[in-house]
Parts: structure tokens; C-alpha cells; sequence
């Protein structure tokens, strides 16, 4: 007579509950610290990236109210009459931390703004001095100034 086919055993609730919440605890675990000068970084690349997707929501998010920059409220104004004629493209080149202090920093960035789609339009590479304040433990953009400026092309 054949031999029935056995089951393999299969799985107590309580391991299966347990498995899940060692990966839950894992997944939980307290992230490494970010440094100031990545955090800044980052912030910058984040900040071109708004740019490219046109996102003047998410270039008001990464702004200090707090500095009242009537400069930087200038390039948004500006940055949404240009996106409301050109597709654009913001490349970072370089990204240098000039100084950085407990709630201030200020950084060097060369970029380049070139045209995706729309009318002529020259592209250029340009150098800003970004000042940055920090609040709640977060960097924001505070000022955005142009040191250098040269077409491309």
C-alpha cells in the first residue's frame, strides 16, 4: 500500500509573529546622525531638483521665514516666470561648505541652468554663495547670492 505524502510541519503562530517583529524592531532603529555638511548638501541638491520640477512649494518648504530675504522672494518670482515659458534643468557641479557654525552656514555652488524645451534661451553656469540659518534642528535657505555668472555655449 502506498505511503501517504506527510505534510512538511508547518509554522507556530508565535514564530511567525515573532520573525515579524524582530524585522519591525530593525527596520525602527535609530538612524545614523546626519552631518551638518551632508545635510547641507543635500539641501542644495534638493534644491535643484525643485527647480527642474518646477516646484515653488518645495523651494518655499526648504526657505527660512525667518530671514524675510526679499532677495530670495526676487528669484521665486523670477524662477516662476521663467518654468511659466521654459522647461529647465538645474546640474550641480560642485558644492564647497565655506563656513558653518551652530545655526549659520554658508555655501559655495557652481551650477548650470540649461533649457529642456521652449523659445531660444541661453544656458548658463553660474556660482551662488547660499547662507543657510538653522531651525528646529533643520537647515533652511535663508539668502541666494549670484558671485558669478557666465553663458554657456
Amino acid at each position: 500500500m502506498p505511503r501517504p505524502l506527510m505534510r512538511p510541519p508547518r509554522p507556530r503562530p508565535f514564530i511567525l509573529l515573532l520573525l515579524l517583529c524582530l524585522l519591525l524592531l530593525a527596520s525602527c532603529a535609530p538612524a545614523q546622525p546626519v552631518s551638518d555638511t551632508d545635510a547641507l548638501q543635500a539641501l542644495v541638491a534638493q534644491g535643484a531638483r525643485y527647480v527642474t520640477q518646477k516646484d515653488s512649494r518645495g523651494l518655499t518648504l526648504m526657505s527660512s521665514a525667518a530671514c524675510g530675504s526679499p532677495s530670495y522672494l526676487f528669484d521665486l518670482d523670477r524662477l516662476e516666470k521663467l518654468w511659466a515659458t521654459y522647461a529647465v534643468r538645474v546640474d550641480i557641479e560642485s558644492v564647497q561648505v565655506m563656513e558653518i557654525g551652530a545655526d549659520k552656514a554658508k555655501v559655495d555652488v557652481t551650477q548650470t541652468l540649461k533649457k529642456v524645451s521652449g523659445p531660444d534661451f541661453q544656458d548658463i553656469r553660474a556660482r551662488h554663495i547660499y547662507s543657510f540659518v538653522k531651525e528646529n534642528g533643520a537647515w533652511k535657505l535663508c539668502a541666494n547670492d549670484v558671485a558669478e555668472s557666465q553663458r554657456l555655449r
